[in-house]
Parts: C-alpha cells; structure tokens; sequence
C-alpha cells in the first residue's frame, strides 16, 4: 500500500462511508439540519436526494451516530422488497423476531413495539438509504406505519434518503398522502470547484497528510471536470492517482497520473464525464489500438508524437508536452485516445483552445484539424501503425515542414 510512500496515517480516498472523513459542505449541514429538525418537530418524513456518491449514506452515518442516542432505530439498506418484507426489515433492525408470519401480524407486531418505545419515553427513527427502489405500494405501507399516533403526538419519524429519481417517486399521483408528510425535502447537489479542493484538502489532512505537497492545487479544475464534483468519483480518481503516482516512485501526484487514473478507470467521455470502458487492451502508458498521432507546429515544422492514451499539454514541468509560454494555463489541454477516436478537453484554461477556429470545451479531433492555443498553432494527424512521421499526408492541406527532429516534450516561445 501506498501510506508509508507518501507518509500518511490511513487511505484518505477510501470508499467506505467513515463519518471521521466527511467533509460537511453548505449542502451536507444543510441536509444534515433538515433531518435533525425534522426530528425535533416530529415530522412523520424528511426526504434527502442526491445523485450517486454525493454523500448520502456518510451523511446518514454521521446523524445516527452523533443525533439518536435515545431513540430506537432502524436502519435499512436493502430496499428491492415488498411490503411484507419491509416490515420484516424494519422489525430485524428493532430486533425483534418476524418470521413466519402474515402482513397483519407484522403490522401488529410493529405498532405495538412503537406503543411499548414511547411508554418509556423514546421515539421511534426509521432509517431507508436508496429509497428509491421502493415501489408505491411499499411507500404506501410505510406510511401506514407512521399513522401509530395516540392523538397528535407522532410516534415515529422516517428519514428517506434516495437518488434524484426518487423525487418523481413521491410526486406520483398514488402517493398524494405521502407526499403532503414530506414538507422538507432536500436535494444534495454536487460540490463546486473551490469545494472539490477543500474537500480533498479535508480528507488528506484527516488521513495525516498535507494537501500541499500530495496534490499540485492546480490539478484540482481537471479533477473537477472528470468527477463533477461528485464524492465518490473523487475518492476514486484521487487513490487510483496516489497508486500511481507510488508505482511511478513519485512522493506527488501529477497531472500525468491523473490522466494515467482516468485511463485505468476507464472514463471516457470527457463532455459528460460517464464512466465507461476503453475499446480494446494495451499498457496503461501505450496507445491502446496501436495507433499513434502527431502534433505538428504550423510555424516551426516542429513535431510532437502523442504516444500515450492520454498526453496534457501546459505550462507545468510535469505535462506530456511542456510549452513555456504565459499565455497557456499549466495544465491547458488534454488530448486522449479512445481506441478510433482521439478526444481533445480544454481544462479550463485561462485563454481558451480553439480547433479550426471555434473554441471547444470537448471536440473529437479529425486528420489534418488545427489546433490553437494561445499564440501556438497545431496540426493534428494521426498516423497509421508503424508509418514513419516523415512519411504523412497532408490530404490537399498546405504542406508542413517535417524535416525537424520531434520535440523532446519542451517547446520554448
């Protein structure tokens, strides 16, 4: 493992939902402070939505263990079931035994442990993560459960924590009653830019590193664009870069680890940032089909081979093509290899990358396209297995010197 290399405690990206790590966002106390008030007024639901690995499950760890010492709670995870089976669920969880009986004893069963909690004075909390895999009809019985109510006082709290999807759930014509109990609901929006940086920054400082001298803090845009601000993909991209970074015998994380992660990741589509799985094999260092290109300087004849799946141009000693000139961001853009496609990304840069004219953000590159950044004019070809770099056609486009040795990844303007 990669701890003594880099002088940390424990793995500061792990994927288990440890409340020690969580890294309480505006949005996260502000779902945190929805369900804790739910509770206190004695709401029968509070509803939290996010998409996948914003931070629910942390979140619901961190309130059942700092927020419901006396209260009786039951907390369910597996949620593909039916009625039946979630009040068997919910019963397991208050440790009670419901096997082998009928829907009729288990709600007796149920209301009756209810009665029994708020005898001695305790509520009664239901805990449901990925909620939204309950059908109406369980909803509906779920529902029935909070109304075990002695005239106004409510006896149970239910606490719903789902993806986005959940919403048009509880909205559905069917669920009407349900949907007037859940006056707060809250959706969990992904981090921002400057928060993806203090959440990494939190997480590093927790495991007992520092931030400063494991992470180039201009790396933080790039890991933006391919997680979105998303928890989970963050702790993904981020280890699977420690890991290579220590394979590579590096103490710090580099834009080309980064790079080299999202290739082992398999995350291709830059626009999107989807997940999915590259076409064909190869080394994680090597063009997987085989296939190379070139990046040809239009002044100077100059030409680069892009010889990895995926080569980041920039300011920054680390980039796979160092171009010392200050109208270029460090980390200005990246070109990367999708079997027959080659995908080209503006990392957010200060000024921008523009191809045959047009700024992009994400563009598929075509033989023979120009690429420019800042005063730097490219154009793009790719070659054919084994075919010599002097050997290129221009197809009908203006003929560029080629008489030049490649760049050694270091252009000086």
């Amino acid at each position: 493992m990669y701890l003594k290399h880099f002088g940390i405690a424990k793995k500061p990206f792990e994927q288990l939902p440890d409340p020690a790590f969580l890294f309480l966002s505006e949005k996260h106390q502000t779902a945190l402070a929805n369900i804790a008030f739910a509770i206190e007024i004695q709401d029968s639901f509070v509803v939290v939505t996010g998409e996948i690995g914003s931070g629910k499950t942390t979140l619901l760890h961190k309130f059942l263990n700092e927020n419901l010492a006396d209260a009786a709670v039951a907390y369910v995870t597996r949620t593909r079931l039916s009625d039946t089976e979630l009040l068997q669920s919910i019963l397991v969880e208050f440790g009670e035994n419901p096997f082998g009986k009928g829907k009729v004893e288990l709600a007796t069963m149920l209301k009756r442990y209810i009665e029994e909690r708020h005898g001695e004075g305790r509520r009664v909390v239901i805990v449901i993560d990925e909620a939204q895999n309950l059908t109406p009809e369980v909803l509906e019985e779920l529902r029935l459960v909070t109304c075990v109510s002695p005239g106004t006082t409510r006896l149970v709290n239910v606490v719903l924590a789902g993806q986005p999807q959940f919403n048009r759930i509880i909205d559905s014509p069917e669920l009407v009653q349900l949907k007037q109990r859940c006056r707060l609901r809250y959706h969990l929006k992904a981090l921002t830019e400057e928060e993806t940086r203090q959440y990494i920054e939190h997480r590093i400082t927790v495991a007992g590193g520092s931030f400063s001298t494991l992470f180039d803090p201009d790396l933080v845009p790039l890991i933006y664009q391919h997680c979105r601000g998303i928890p989970r993909l963050i702790n993904m991209l981020c280890d699977t870069a420690l890991i290579l970074a220590c394979v590579a015998n590096s103490k710090a994380v580099s834009a080309h680890s980064i790079g080299q992660a999202v290739t082992e990741l398999g995350w291709t589509d830059l626009e999107n940032q989807t997940p999915n799985t590259v076409d064909g094999g190869g080394s994680l260092y090597s063009n997987p089909q085989g296939k190379s290109a070139v990046l040809i300087d239009i002044e100077s004849g100059s030409d680069y081979h892009l010889k990895d799946s995926v080569c980041i141009i920039g300011r920054a000693k680390n980039c796979s093509l160092q171009i010392k000139h200050p109208a270029l961001s460090r980390y200005h853009m990246l070109i990367k290899n999708m079997g027959h496609e080659w995908i080209l990304s503006d990392m957010r840069s200060l000024n921008g990358v523009f191809v045959n004219g047009r700024r992009i953000r994400t563009a598929k590159l075509q033989h023979n396209d120009c690429i420019a950044i800042g005063v730097h004019n490219f154009l793009f070809q790719v070659l054919s297995p084994d075919e010599p770099a002097n050997d290129r056609s221009t197809d009908g486009q203006p003929e560029t010197r080629t008489d030049t040795q490649p760049v050694d990844g270091s252009i000086e303007l």
